[in-house]
């Protein structure tokens, strides 16, 4: 057992990251993973967009947020390990099937991804998907996005109808018809998610945060700046032109 366990080290680029792994490695998903592991996996066959799924995939994100934060508790494989573990030893593969790990893994992605699939009409949620799967534009997007909303942080006290809030207000109708390739269903549906922030589920609201390289307080404050500004000229963000 300790051999197989040493082949683990090799996928960790230092000893400090071997070591800050090696609980899991050593002893398995901790209770509250283990839990949440059987969980998903009973929940399979549920509409990954429904509320079971999407409640499933909060708790995947607290428990993955406090092992990105460093509680060693909550620590599972590295991106690394997992894309060969093709070539793990016979302990760690049967804690793959013990967990059906590859399944769970598989349709937590659907569940992430699906986090917004209510607010799109059928075609528009195809449409969607098919401009997140081409990574070059969904870069282009990332970095539209990114670029708004520093735009947008720099603007904070402006005055809504300022030439410069106003340009803002602009930069947002382009990156709404960047974002929907121009697709009046997809746009529609961005809009529809955009409006409901408040009522977010916690996945989606870091896939946004993400998106926009803001967290927080000071993400809320851009966002209602925008709406703000978009207001101000008779805009409303939720509603397609």
């Amino acid at each position: 057992m300790q051999n197989e366990i040493d082949v683990m080290k090799k996928y960790y680029a230092t000893d400090e990251a071997w070591e800050k792994r090696r609980r899991f490695v050593e002893q398995g998903p901790s209770r509250e993973w283990r839990d949440l592991y059987r969980d998903v996996a009973a929940a399979l066959g549920e509409d990954p967009a429904g509320e079971v799924a999407q409640a499933l995939a909060d708790r995947w994100l607290k428990l993955g947020l406090r092992g990105l934060r460093g509680e060693p508790e909550f620590q599972t494989d590295s991106p690394t390990a997992w894309m060969d573990r093709e070539h793990w030893p016979p302990f760690m593969k049967r804690r793959i099937a013990e967990f059906k790990l590859e399944e769970v893994y598989r349709y937590i992605s659907q569940v992430v991804l699906s986090s917004r699939k209510k607010y799109f009409s059928e075609q528009g949620w195809i449409k969607f998907k098919d401009i997140r799967k081409d990574p070059g534009q969904y870069s282009v997007i990332w970095q539209s996005r990114v670029d708004l909303f520093r735009e947008a942080e720099s603007c904070l006290g402006e005055d809504a109808a300022s030439e410069k809030s106003q340009a803002l207000a602009v930069r947002w109708t382009a990156h709404m018809d960047a974002a929907s390739n121009g697709n009046p269903e997809v746009e529609a549906g961005l809009r529809k998610a955009w409006a409901d922030r408040q009522n977010w589920t916690a996945t989606l609201r870091y896939l946004e945060e993400g998106l926009s390289m803001m967290a927080g307080e000071q993400f809320d404050k851009v966002a209602d700046f925008i709406d703000t500004v978009m207001n101000s000229n008779g805009t409303r963000t939720d509603v397609f032109r």
